[in-house]
C-alpha cells in the first residue's frame, strides 16, 4: 500500500512509517508532499493519509496520529501503547498522558548536523563539492535494501536504482537558495532540554556552539578531540 503525509517530517510524522512498516504494512510505500497537496496526491495514487487534518489517521482530540493508527488496526500491544503516549508528549504539549520520556523523544529528533546547509556541510561547502568515500557510499545506498526482509524483487530494487546518485542532486545546487533552506528549522525555534555531543575534528562540530547561542531551551554539551564517530572508537579516543 502507499501512504501519504506532508512533508518536512518531526515527531509524529517520524513514528508513524515505523509503526505501519513494522506492524501494519511490511511493504510500504511512504510518500511526502506538501501539506495542501495531501489530499489530491492521495486520491490520484490511491494512498492512504495520515498524520493530516480532518482524516481517520491523524490528531483526534489531544490524541495523536500514532495513537490512531495503534486504535484503527488494534494494536494493544503494552509496550506499544507505551511508544504511543512517548509520541503523544513529544508531538503535543504533553498534558494528555505527562509522560517524562518525552521531552527527550523530541530532543533527540531536533538536533541532527547543522542548521547551515550551504555554507557548513562538510559535504558541500560554499558551493564546492566534496567528494570522498560517503559520498560514494551514499550513492551506492540507494541500491540498499531494508532489514529484516532484505526483499530482492524488482518493486523494492527498481525505485532505488531508478533514483539520482546523491552526489549529482547536490551538484546541481551550486549557489545558495531554497533547496537548501527549506530544509532548515532555525535553531531558535528549539526549546525541548537537549544535550549534546560534539568533537573538535568533527566537520559538524559548529552546530554544538550554535545551538548553545542560539536555543532558549537548556541546554548541556560535551566536547571533546573527537572525530564524526563515537568518543570511545573515534581517531582521537577520549584518552587522547
Amino acid at each position: 500500500m502507499k501512504w501519504i503525509t506532508r512533508e518536512r517530517v518531526k515527531v509524529d510524522r517520524v513514528a508513524c512509517p515505523w509503526l505501519i512498516k513494522k506492524f501494519v504494512d511490511k511493504d510500504a510505500e511512504f510518500i511526502f508532499v506538501p501539506p495542501d497537496k495531501v489530499m489530491e496526491e492521495a486520491k490520484r495514487l490511491g494512498a492512504t493519509p495520515y498524520d493530516v487534518k480532518d482524516v481517520e489517521l491523524g490528531h483526534h482530540g489531544k490524541e495523536c496520529s500514532f495513537e490512531a493508527i495503534l486504535k484503527k488496526h488494534n494494536l494493544t500491544d503494552a509496550a506499544l501503547m507505551l511508544l504511543g503516549k512517548i509520541v503523544n508528549g513529544a508531538d503535543t504539549d504533553n498534558t494528555l498522558w505527562q509522560q517524562p520520556e518525552a521531552p527527550g523523544l523530541k530532543a533527540i529528533l531536533a538536533v541532527h548536523a547543522t542548521s547551515e546547509l550551504f555554507h557548513d556541510d562538510v559535504h558541500y561547502i560554499d558551493g564546492m563539492a566534496h567528494v570522498d568515500e560517503f559520498e560514494l557510499n551514499m550513492d551506492m545506498a540507494q541500491g540498499w535494501v531494508g532489514a529484516p526482509e532484505y526483499s530482492l524483487d524488482e518493486k523494492t530494487l527498481g525505485p532505488r536504482f531508478n533514483s539520482p546518485p546523491w552526489s549529482l542532486i547536490y551538484l546541481k545546487h551550486q549557489h545558495e537558495g531554497p533547496f537548501w533552506r527549506d530544509r532548515v528549522r532555525p535553531l531558535s525555534e528549539i526549546t525541548t532540554p537537549t544535550f549534546l555531543i560534539g568533537g573538535l575534528q568533527d566537520g559538524y562540530r559548529d552546530n554544538v556552539t550554535d545551538l548553545l547561542m542560539k536555543s532558549k531551551a537548556p541546554i548541556k554539551a560535551i566536547v571533546g578531540p573527537w572525530n564524526h564517530s563515537f568518543p570511545n572508537d573515534a581517531d582521537f579516543p577520549t584518552g587522547w
